[in-house]
């Protein structure tokens, strides 16, 4: 948020961002949320499918799918709804803070594009554009915030993967491996020590396979933005599904 209103400050406000945006460098027709396939089109590295309207709408009953999945097996959607006590949860609290949250997000990049797009194009990355926010930070802030914004950075990613990491883990020590034991006629860690030893090991080694995996979608040809779209167009619809 601090650096949005940063960002707004150096472009002169709403007023000055939009007026940026219509006498840019870059077409107007660029910074549209919904774009044209036609747009999208001219843009390297971007698929035109999805910034077109039924890309969201997908999107969309995508989420739904997934809340109701949650809600069928007793699990709350922490990140989009609230519970109050004795009553059903509060999606739309969760609704709106993201909506809001939508145009703060986008703001750092977007002033990147507008103000430093030679600094941000000549950033050691495979692909410069997806350091338009660190760039902008570096560019705006004094030095101890450029600090304070990785450490947010960081602690932010790393909640996201340690819960991950712990239901993933947790899954293959509590239904996995019993399964497996039972099938090959295999002896069960039953001590607490042996059992919490051996559920350390499965979550580094998950965490190894999936920093792994990480590194090599980001080298290949498509980028781990892409692969993510279709690995959750594939998969996550019909595994969502089947348990609604």
């Amino acid at each position: 948020m601090l650096l949005a209103i940063v960002c707004l400050k150096q472009v002169g406000g709403i007023g000055g961002l939009f007026a940026a945006i219509d006498h840019g460098p870059v077409s107007p027709r660029r910074f549209a949320p919904v774009k044209s396939p036609a747009v999208v089109s001219t843009m390297s590295g971007i698929n035109p499918s999805w910034f077109t309207l039924p890309f969201f709408v997908a999107w969309f009953a995508n989420n739904i799918i997934k809340l109701q999945r949650a809600e069928r097996w007793g699990v709350p959607a922490v990140h989009v709804c609230q519970r109050r006590p004795g009553g059903p949860p509060r999606r739309h609290s969760g609704a709106g803070l993201m909506f809001v949250g939508m145009f703060i997000w986008f703001i750092p990049p977007m002033t990147a594009r507008l103000l430093i797009a030679d600094q941000v194009a000549t950033m050691p990355l495979a692909k410069p554009v997806e350091g338009a926010y660190a760039a902008i930070s570096i560019f705006l802030l004094p030095p101890a915030l450029v600090g304070i914004v990785l450490t947010g950075m960081c602690a932010a990613t790393m909640s996201t993967l340690d819960s991950g990491l712990t239901s993933l883990a947790a899954n293959v020590t509590e239904n996995i491996y019993p399964a497996l034991c039972r099938l090959f006629g295999l002896a069960q860690w039953q001590r607490a020590a042996r059992g919490l030893v051996f559920a350390r090991l499965v979550n580094l080694s998950c965490a190894l396979v999936i920093i792994s995996s990480a590194l090599a979608m980001a080298r290949s040809s498509g980028g781990v933005f892409k692969i993510l779209i279709d690995i959750m167009a594939t998969i996550g619809p019909p595994s969502q599904c089947r348990w609604c």
